[in-house]
């Protein structure tokens, strides 16, 4: 009787070990065809960056809404998608540092804020404030 619980043993143990080396090889083909798959995306993803996004972006930054590249848009600039044009000593320079000023262009059109779409005329604006950085 004893032979036979043995045997059992072993195949069973030698079955546990099969499963353990079969997960282990899958668990590095997974590893290995996510590595790739995620490098080929990155490649399409760049691809396609270049030849669809980036010149759309280009065409759109050409004139004088745009101007010489500013600062960094601020963190929620829609993922660089649509552009942004920074307030500068040269360009809406009333709006420098106020924490309404958006500076994003749609269509074309700059919305500078929700209180003076256009931007203000004057050489101060009554609804300035500190962006407090």
């Amino acid at each position: 009787m004893e032979d036979w619980t043995e045997t059992l043993l072993k195949s069973l143990t030698a079955a546990l070990e099969e499963m353990e080396n079969l997960w282990a090889d899958l668990e590095t083909a997974v590893a290995v065809t996510a590595e790739e798959l995620e490098t080929e995306l990155a490649a399409e993803w760049r691809g396609f960056w270049r030849e669809w996004i980036s010149p759309w972006l280009q065409e759109e930054s050409e004139g004088d809404l745009w101007g010489p590249p500013g600062p960094t848009p601020p963190p929620d600039a829609h993922f660089g998608l649509v552009p942004y044009r920074a307030a500068t000593a040269q360009h809406q320079p009333v709006c420098q540092g106020c924490r309404h000023y958006h500076g994003f262009v749609y269509e074309g059109n700059l919305l500078v804020c929700a209180m003076h779409p256009s931007g203000v005329e004057d050489s101060s604006c009554p609804d300035w404030e500190s962006a407090g950085e």
